[in-house]
């Protein structure tokens, strides 16, 4: 009932969020588009520190993509080409459906994500990005070390 009741709460929170500040494609396809851009972007940057930057954000970005196509058994990097080649061909509101392992415009189909909650996604992972980079050390579990992940 607990799990319910978390649930609902979350819904009613992701409502408010979408009423608020909109809604994006969902399923990873609103960063794939961002990434696009950001790489793009990076192209017209002189520093190089900065368009490095760029890079490594627009790459990082297509990550959560990959781990739901990885999940359900498919090439991440393979999902990724083929939700950039739909964007190309049909426009940004179009991305890959995991359950179908289709691709098909994702906001008609309602697979959306709050925009706040994108922006909320991406500068939490910056902000343990800055961390990483300010520290001397990290602490990583020694198990997973060995097994190369």
């Amino acid at each position: 009932m607990k799990n319910r009741m978390l649930r609902v709460e979350d819904a009613l929170c992701a409502t408010r969020s979408a009423i608020r500040m909109g809604v994006v494609p969902g399923g990873g396809a609103a960063l794939v588009s961002l990434s696009r851009w950001l790489t793009e972007h990076a192209k017209t940057i002189e520093d190089d520190e900065i368009r490095t930057g760029y890079k490594i954000i627009a790459k990082s970005l297509l990550t959560p993509l990959r781990q739901i196509a990885n999940n359900a058994g498919i090439s991440g990097d393979y999902v990724i080409q083929r939700v950039k080649d739909i964007q190309d061909e049909k426009g940004t509101d179009y991305g890959w459906d995991a359950n179908t392992d289709t691709l098909l415009n994702l906001r008609d189909q309602g697979i959306i994500d709050p925009t706040r909650s994108i922006i909320s996604a991406i500068e939490n992972a910056a902000s343990v990005a800055r961390a990483f980079l300010t520290i001397k050390g990290v602490v990583r579990d020694r198990v997973r070390v060995k097994a190369g992940l």
